[in-house]
């Protein structure tokens, strides 16, 4: 048996159930949600199919097709939590064995994120021992998206993160939910990476792969030495600048005294 682990309720469910019968002869396959059955197929009666009413199940009879060796069923239609469940194919033989075999697969159905995280509260560059805090917050889904935060490809641990309140996500009316996780903590030397740091956000279901979003910001680092532009240093010294400035001053007012010759 094949079937989604997790799928949008905007798409239809595709479930698969293949068999070998052997030497036996095939009596029904029946499909089942949490041990209720919504579908059967006899290929020695008629009619063939027969569909029952079960709740968060509606059969594409279009978009189903079964045979001696397989059972291919379509659901559409789906609605957030009715839809999700225990689906089991449950395949017979004809008597007088009457054996059974049967395979179940845990179906999610979601309404699945369509957009990256957001993050907010944060600038382009900082100083070191900086209080950095940024909020990331998941795109609307359903159920509710799980965040984790990394520095420089590096899993942040929880006693930096805090679970807020979202600034920035108005009330969905679908029903979607919105996570934020506030990322605080003090900016030191070892964080610099090239003189800038690497911090990403990522946004994925509990348990499940798939899908994974995620978003990254650098921002440069400073130091009270040193200024990093665009990862490169520049040193800055504060004597040697006020000299270039005396000369400069010299070399101008030369020249304004020079010029006032000719107009007076």
């Amino acid at each position: 048996m094949s079937a989604p682990r997790l799928i949008d309720y905007k798409d239809d469910m595709e479930l698969d159930c293949h068999f070998d019968m052997g030497n036996e002869e095939l009596y029904a396959v029946k499909w089942y949600k949490d041990d209720h059955e919504f579908f059967r197929f006899m290929p020695h009666q008629k009619p063939y199919q027969i569909s029952f009413p079960v709740n968060g199940v509606q059969v594409d009879i279009d978009g189903t097709h079964c045979n001696m060796h397989s059972c291919h069923v379509r659901l559409t239609n789906l609605v957030r939590k009715d839809s999700s469940g225990a689906y089991r194919c449950e395949v017979s033989t004809e008597a007088p064995a009457f054996r059974l075999a049967s395979e179940t697969h845990n179906v999610t159905v979601a309404a699945l994120p369509t957009e990256k995280p957001i993050l907010s509260s944060i600038d382009d560059s900082y100083f070191v021992g900086d209080i950095l805090s940024v909020v990331c917050d998941s795109p609307p889904s359903d159920p509710p998206q799980q965040l984790s935060w990394y520095i420089n490809d590096e899993l942040v641990p929880d006693k930096i993160l805090r679970e807020v309140k979202s600034s920035t996500a108005p009330p969905d009316p679908y029903g979607l939910q919105v996570k934020s996780l506030q990322l605080r903590f003090v900016i030191e030397t070892e964080h610099s990476k090239s003189g800038s740091i690497v911090l990403k956000c990522v946004s994925a279901f509990p348990g499940v792969k798939e899908p994974v979003l995620s978003i990254s910001k650098t921002v440069s680092l400073f130091d009270q030495d040193t200024q990093v532009i665009n990862n490169q240093k520049f040193s800055w010294n504060a004597s040697a600048q006020t000299y270039k400035c005396d000369a400069y001053l010299i070399v101008f007012l030369g020249v304004v005294r020079w010029c006032s010759q000719f107009y007076y």
